[in-house]
């Protein structure tokens, strides 16, 4: 008789959206401009490979390009996990690029240590012990029924999709230039209305 033996993870440090977005607010927009970039390259990339050679490996590809563009703009802040796993860490997050299907939930083949992503249990993803409280973010995209990659966005996933996070949650606010003393104002009254009025 066998008996299976599961073992009890504590969870991980849960984290609102808005803390999020607070943790992130320096590099949020950025995640999307390396997501883009990526893309770019993935397209050059693809191109050289012949449509048979190109579906089992296009999803690995597609992750390597966006996980190289990632590094390459956030050079201090990732870190090779757990058996080559691509991790990247702000302050009490660590973030994945996974391929999320239409309802936000990863894409992936269950083993245990991605059970434990996807419930955020305290499993480390390093070979040490760092970072084993970290909330784990997903930044993700979506691959529709015609090979378009949709809907970037950063989801908290712990056994369903908790919140999502997209461009949309982050409005820029132009900057405004103080005018010089030479510039006159672009806007004023017509000098001959004025004269009317005053009359």
């Amino acid at each position: 008789m066998s008996t299976k033996v599961q073992k009890i993870f504590e969870k991980r440090r849960r984290i609102s959206k808005k803390d999020a977005l607070e943790v992130l607010k320096d590099n949020f927009q950025e995640l999307f401009v390396a997501y883009n970039n990526g893309l770019e390259h993935y397209n050059v990339v693809i191109q050289e490979l012949r449509p048979e050679v190109r579906v089992r490996i296009d999803s690995g590809i597609l992750n390597a390009c966006i996980a190289q563009s990632f590094m390459e703009h956030f050079p201090d802040k990732w870190t090779l996990g757990k058996y080559g796993r691509i991790i990247f860490r702000w302050e009490g997050i660590s973030m994945l690029i996974k391929k999320l299907n239409k309802n936000s939930k990863p894409s992936y083949i269950p083993t245990m240590l991605s059970d434990a992503i996807t419930t955020q249990q305290q499993v480390s993803l390093f070979d040490c012990e760092e970072a084993k409280e970290d909330a784990i973010l997903l930044f993700g995209y979506t691959k529709n029924s015609h090979g378009e990659l949709l809907n970037p966005r950063i989801v908290y996933y712990d056994n369903e999709v908790k919140w999502i996070a997209d461009l949309d949650d982050v409005v820029t606010k132009p900057v405004a230039q103080p005018l010089e003393e030479t510039e006159k104002p672009a806007v004023r009254l017509r000098q001959e209305n004025v004269n009317k009025k005053a009359e």
